[in-house]
């Protein structure tokens, strides 16, 4: 049994409409989707470009980021519910291209 914070994930849909995963964060807000990107800011480049991004919608769980086709936001489910049926990482898809 997991007895450490609840860590919320944040899922990207790609263009072809595969969903993948983002990373998990402890909070479920735009900052923290921020942070994670940033963590990973080298790959989310590789596959975004210099596209514009469109953030849209409001709330911790409600809003979404667009950016060449990809769309970023929370699943809604948590660490450990998605275990259950883990979403492949997103870095994944750099290797098909």
């Amino acid at each position: 049994m997991n007895n450490g914070p609840t860590k919320y994930e944040l899922r990207a849909i790609a263009p072809d409409g595969t969903a993948y995963l983002a990373g998990y964060c402890r909070i479920p807000s735009q900052s923290s989707a921020i942070r994670m990107i940033r963590q990973h800011r080298d790959a989310w480049l590789e596959l975004w470009g210099n596209s514009p991004n469109k953030w849209s919608g409001k709330g911790r769980m409600g809003w979404k980021l667009e950016c060449n086709g990809w769309i970023i936001s929370f699943s809604g489910r948590t660490k450990l519910e998605a275990s259950r049926s883990e979403l492949p990482w997103f870095k994944s898809f750099l290797a098909r291209i």
